[in-house]
């Protein structure tokens, strides 16, 4: 498939109240800049019902407490699109449009994988708030090595919504050219590319303010 974004800094005081997130890690066998490839880990969280109707159904979704499923293990290819994909629109946007192939694992296998990737990860909680015109906002709050990060994805169909797309007004700057602020970027950053990236986050998204 053909992954479609736009990726942008948040303020931790701008952020919208959020709803309860999937506890996220990934590592990174391969990034180059061009490909990427990533084992994830993901652990949804699941509402528990303090009261059940009859026939078992929970008819109050804002019941009971959280708590967190089995994880899903997941292998990710990314790399840019092929001439043939761009046709006659011309070449990607701003970085915004990749070739995505996922592959599901199994818990032996990511073992195996996770073992690889060794200190190339990323932490982070995504929650899910819904914008206009069917899109949603995928807010990742970082924990780990890049605690006090806050970013926000959105992912398109198609071009035309990449270019009509308007940011809501708690949405910061726009990172999505800046290969610094992808997850596979995040993962690899040397200790001097981290000392520098600490400056932005400490002045876009608030750390210590």
């Amino acid at each position: 498939m053909i992954e479609r974004e736009l990726r942008y800094l948040v303020h931790r005081r701008a952020v919208p109240e959020l709803p309860a997130g999937d506890d996220i890690a990934q590592g990174y066998l391969v990034a180059d800049g061009e490909i990427a490839i990533r084992v994830r880990r993901r652990r949804p969280a699941v509402r528990i019902v303090d009261e059940l109707t009859a026939d078992g159904i929970d008819r109050d979704a804002g019941a009971g407490d959280l708590t967190q499923t089995d994880p899903q293990w997941t292998m990710t290819i990314k790399a840019p699109l092929a001439a043939e994909e761009s046709g006659s629109a011309g070449a990607p946007i701003s970085g915004s449009e990749r070739r995505e192939v996922e592959i599901p694992l199994r818990a032996d296998q990511a073992g195996e994988l996770w073992e690889i990737c060794g200190d190339r990860t990323i932490e982070k909680t995504r929650h899910v708030i819904a914008l206009s015109d069917g899109l949603v906002a995928e807010v990742d709050v970082f924990s780990g090595r890049w605690d006090g990060l806050v970013m926000v994805e959105v992912e398109f169909g198609d071009r035309s919504q990449v270019t009509s797309f308007v940011p809501p007004d708690w949405f910061g700057p726009e990172v999505t050219s800046d290969r610094r602020f992808t997850n596979a970027g995040l993962a690899m950053a040397t200790s001097d590319e981290e000392a520098d990236l600490r400056q932005i986050i400490q002045a876009e998204c608030g750390i210590g303010a």
